[in-house]
């Protein structure tokens, strides 16, 4: 987690603070543009993942909760259905 925060706050905030007081050399105006364009590309796809994990995680355990388990298969008989041809279990 501190990796995550370290890096974040260094892609985040360093170089955007970096661009913007950077006068030795000059950085020009596109160049300032593409980067924040890029980073704000980078973090619009970030927020979009989180959020489509949360509701995917949320429908998954609402899933769970109201289905009951299908997991087991319960077998009563001594013959199995097999493509259409009944086959006796021994």
């Amino acid at each position: 987690m501190a990796f995550v925060l370290g890096f974040f706050t260094a892609v985040f905030i360093g170089i955007p603070w970096h661009v913007v007081v950077a006068d030795d050399p000059i950085i020009p105006w596109w160049l300032k543009i593409a980067v924040f364009s890029l980073l704000g590309g980078i973090l619009l796809v970030l927020a979009t993942l989180a959020i489509e994990q949360r509701t995917h995680k949320e429908s998954v355990q609402e899933l769970l909760a109201t289905e009951s388990d299908r997991t087991v298969l319960l077998l009563n008989s001594d013959e199995l259905l097999v493509y259409g041809t009944a086959v006796k279990l021994s």
